[in-house]
Order: structure tokens, then C-alpha cells, then sequence
């Protein structure tokens, strides 16, 4: 197992021990998912041009969806908001590097974050991520031992007729 599949486990299993027991009558309005895999690591290309999601996807969608169930989550029919705080690590936690704050090491842009985890809320949160109207994504600076973690909230979105001028105009 490779190292970023054994912390991406370890986050997990910490993610799930804060949850409550399935069954819980109280549910969450917020879920805590593990940092998703990049983009690159969700999707592959098959043969030809298709695109199809990789084993990394499947478990990480697969994880979402037990957790959202575990906090009692439903599903909602209509246009949808998800918000989401990415709560990362602002220091390089490789052993190797000298200066931590400015080595170089790459951690994912918030971009790239978000259509994995608007992805792996399909047919749990909503039916399908077509339905999702409003996008709000933060990243935010992580103290302590704690490891990653992406916070989603996904609520109903107000009805708005955007034909009707109610969206704000481009610049």
C-alpha cells in the first residue's frame, strides 16, 4: 500500500469515529470527508477517449457516500448549494525538506477539489450533480496533529428564475 492510500485510510478511519452510530435519529448538517484524490487521480482514460473513474474514485466515493448515510444525510430534489472548507496543512509535511513553508512541494489547487467531492455526493446528497446551482469552496489554514479533511455542507438552493434578470450581471 502506498503511502497516501495508508493516510488517506487513517483519515478516514478518524473521519468515522467523530461520526454517530448509523441509525441516529439527529442528523448532521455538515459531513467530514477526507481530501479527495486530484482530478488526475479520479479519472482515467480508457480506451480511446473515453473516461472513466479509477479504483481511487470508486473509494472515495464509495467512503462519501457511508459517511453522508452515517450523518443522516438525504436526499434532496431541486436545485442545490454545497459548501465546502478545504482544512489543510499550509507546511510541507514531507521529512525531507529544510524549509517547510516555501520547498515547493505541491498540495492541489482548491479547483481541483471540487468536482471529486461534488462527484462522490451523487445519489446521496442529490440525484445528480447537474442539480447543483451554487458552489462556495474555502480553503483554510490547519493547525495541529489533525489530518486534512474537506467539510461539506449541501443545503436546498433557493428557487431563483435567472431568466428574469435575478443574476447578477457579468462585468
Amino acid at each position: 500500500m502506498k503511502h497516501r492510500d495508508r493516510a488517506r485510510s487513517a483519515a478516514l478511519r478518524a473521519i468515522l469515529d467523530r461520526l454517530p452510530p448509523i441509525g441516529d435519529t439527529q442528523s448532521s448538517p455538515w459531513v467530514d470527508l477526507p481530501v479527495p484524490p486530484t482530478v488526475n487521480e479520479y479519472w482515467a482514460a480508457g480506451r480511446g477517449r473515453r473516461i472513466r473513474k479509477t479504483k481511487a474514485g470508486h473509494d472515495y466515493a464509495r467512503a462519501a457516500f457511508n459517511l453522508a448515510q452515517r450523518a443522516g444525510w438525504a436526499m434532496i430534489t431541486g436545485p442545490v448549494k454545497v459548501e465546502a472548507a478545504w482544512y489543510r496543512r499550509e507546511i510541507c509535511t514531507r521529512g525531507t525538506c529544510r524549509d517547510k513553508i516555501s520547498c515547493g512541494h505541491k498540495q492541489p489547487d482548491v479547483d481541483g477539489l471540487i468536482k471529486p467531492t461534488l462527484d462522490a455526493l451523487q445519489r446521496v446528497a442529490y440525484a445528480d450533480d447537474n442539480q447543483v446551482v451554487e458552489v462556495h469552496f474555502w480553503r483554510i489554514p490547519l493547525v495541529g496533529p489533525t489530518l486534512p479533511f474537506v467539510r461539506v455542507w449541501v443545503t436546498a438552493a433557493p428557487l431563483v428564475s435567472y431568466s428574469q434578470g435575478a443574476a447578477p450581471a457579468p462585468a
